[in-house]
């Protein structure tokens, strides 16, 4: 069975039959020139910012999830199996660094979406929620499926706006009732929220604060910086409450 990198090098050679729209998606029909097959190509578009070694990670598994799915190998989605004779679709991947950067990810996506060939059958990514959002933005605009695993903020739960973005982990509202239920089982009733002025950290803050209230627990807010750090733990420790929730990021635990 050919591999994954069999299906970009047909992307790149084979003549564009046809545009098949199936429910959402996109579906390229190619003619191989070479063994004279047709097939139906699903062309990814993948949006990351490489600043930190889990961004590595993350695409190495979207990768080898792109090549498991090409070649029908089962050995981590069982279901995969299935589809050798029910899917004729494959997929082919292409990826652009952001940066982490709103500005660099939409002038990236602008470019690939008005290209003459290899046009997009879906986007993957980005990595922040204040990348997500623009990102989430256009692909409404061009009908285009959006699959994220990071971004977490709340604003992109609403559905008249982004209509077409999904996500693999819980928005951070859910996270923060999640948070409020273990607190108040431990009978907390004062507590700091320790977040980031961003688009995850406040839409975190606004969601843990919303359920604290609800649950009849007091909240100070302490705006947090990787770049001056001492100055939240200090505001932090003078309200003089004993438990702090953290709407930060995971490389930020460390440090604070």
């Amino acid at each position: 069975m050919p591999n994954y990198n069999y299906y970009n090098e047909l992307l790149e050679r084979g003549e564009v039959l046809n545009r098949t729209n199936s429910g959402l998606c996109n579906i390229l029909e190619v003619a191989d020139s070479q063994t004279n097959n047709k097939a139906g190509l699903f062309h990814i578009v993948g949006l990351h910012g490489f600043s930190q070694y889990a961004d590595y990670i993350n695409t190495a598994g979207a990768i080898m999830g792109f090549h498991h799915f090409n070649t029908r190998n089962a050995t981590v989605v069982a279901e995969l199996g299935n589809l050798t004779n029910t899917c004729p679709v494959r997929m082919t991947f292409e990826l652009h660094d952001t940066g982490r950067n709103e500005r660099i990810a939409v002038k990236e996506l602008s470019n690939v979406l008005t290209r003459d060939s290899r046009l997009p059958c879906g986007i993957m990514g980005a990595t922040k929620s204040s990348v997500s959002i623009p990102i989430a933005t256009l692909s409404h605009f061009y009908d285009l499926p959006q699959i994220n695993w990071s971004s977490g903020t709340d604003d992109l739960s609403n559905r008249e706006l982004y209509p077409y973005f999904v996500r693999t982990i819980p928005a951070s509202g859910a996270k923060a009732i999640a948070a409020v239920k273990y607190l108040s089982s431990i009978d907390v009733k004062h507590c700091v929220a320790l977040h980031k002025n961003d688009a995850y950290g406040n839409a975190y803050r606004r969601a843990f604060q919303q359920a604290a209230q609800v649950a009849g627990i007091l909240v100070r807010t302490v705006v947090y910086s990787p770049e001056t750090p001492y100055e939240a733990i200090n505001a932090v420790k003078a309200t003089k409450f004993r438990y702090t929730y953290c709407c930060v990021v995971s490389r930020d635990y460390e440090t604070i």
